[in-house]
């Protein structure tokens, strides 16, 4: 009785099983109900389960669409409050919003930024001119032009052999800047595609001359071998030789194409035309150097030995360019003499 009372312990049946060690099932559960243990029974094994039976035909699930035709044909008829159907088979239905509820606004919703590793800047274009020798370059092309070089023994000569009297002696024609720098935009629609690069050399211009001592104006060819300029929109250009022309001593340097890349069917300004613009500049004392970018191969020959000529290529140097308006300058001595 003193074992009924208190709690069976697992410790004394399994210390029983193993001193005793019975060697069948009912030894184990007949030791198991002396320790106040109820020895569970084995569970009965059944026999498995047989696969059900196919389905009939009838018992096939309908179509969707054969389903919605029936749905559809019977409303007309009184519909009851609720339709029961498998969700496996049927699709959800959207039921309309009630006619007195507004629909949300998404037009008026602001548009999401476009994540921070998608943004893509558009890079800065590459100078047609090598930054650190645009200064020699442009000192190059913007000095000015005047008698104040070294005496010109050939000129001498000339003037012995000729028995001509002395009126000044002749020196050689050496660069000086001038009074200041006048950038003459070409605005061609072939100077398209140097656009940007016309804005980064007229700043570096306004750099290496001077804010104070620098014009920048728009230029065009335009009918009967004229030209038109202006600082604003094209549609307000005028003749430029009445309104536009510098002092002497004041250096043009003309940005173009020389009419080079022309476009097809549109109007382009001929050699032949920058020739006379560069005569009238002479005559009235303003030298021209022309910043062209394209190969010197390409040079309109009319113009080679009348105005000088800078390539504009990162292959320039402050020394080629320096070469370019001195090779000019020997030329117009010898045309003058």
């Amino acid at each position: 009785m003193a074992m009924n009372e208190r709690l069976p312990d697992f410790g004394d049946l399994i210390r029983a099983l193993a001193r005793l060690q019975p060697k069948d099932e009912q030894s184990k559960r007949e030791i198991a109900n002396l320790l106040g243990f109820e020895f569970a029974r084995p569970l009965p094994v059944l026999p498995p389960t047989p696969p059900p039976p196919p389905k009939k035909p009838d018992d096939l699930p309908v179509p969707i669409d054969e389903m919605q035709t029936s749905a559809s044909s019977a409303g007309s008829m009184a519909a009851p409050s609720s339709v029961a159907f498998n969700t496996d088979v049927l699709p959800s239905v959207l039921r309309p919003l009630p006619s007195n509820t507004a629909p949300p606004n998404w037009g008026m919703a602001a548009p999401l930024a476009p994540p921070a590793a998608t943004r893509r800047e558009r890079p800065p274009p590459e100078p047609l001119l090598v930054p650190r020798w645009t200064r020699g370059i442009l000192s190059a092309a913007l000095g000015g032009r005047g008698a104040g070089g070294e005496i010109d023994i050939e000129a001498v000569v000339r003037i012995i052999s000729d028995a001509r009297p002395f009126r000044s002696v002749p020196r050689r024609i050496a660069p000086r800047f001038g009074r200041g720098v006048q950038v003459l935009v070409d605005g061609a629609e072939s100077m398209l595609p140097f656009i940007e690069d016309q804005a980064w050399l007229t700043e570096r211009i306004r750099l290496v001359a001077g804010r104070d001592r620098t014009e920048v104006i728009g230029v065009d060819g335009g009918e009967d071998n004229t030209f038109i300029a202006g600082a604003g929109t094209r549609l307000a250009w005028t003749d430029y030789f009445p309104q536009f022309v510098p002092l002497p001593g004041v250096v043009a340097i003309l940005l173009s194409d020389l009419g080079i890349g022309r476009m097809p069917l549109a109007p382009w300004t001929m050699p032949d035309q920058w020739l006379s613009f560069a005569n009238g500049l002479r005559r009235r004392g303003v030298p021209l150097v022309a910043i062209v970018p394209y190969p010197r191969e390409r040079w309109p020959a009319a113009l080679k030995g009348a105005i000088p000529i800078v390539h504009w290529d990162t292959r320039t140097t402050a020394r080629s360019a320096r070469r370019a308006v001195e090779t000019r300058l020997r030329q117009t001595e010898r045309s003058t003499a």
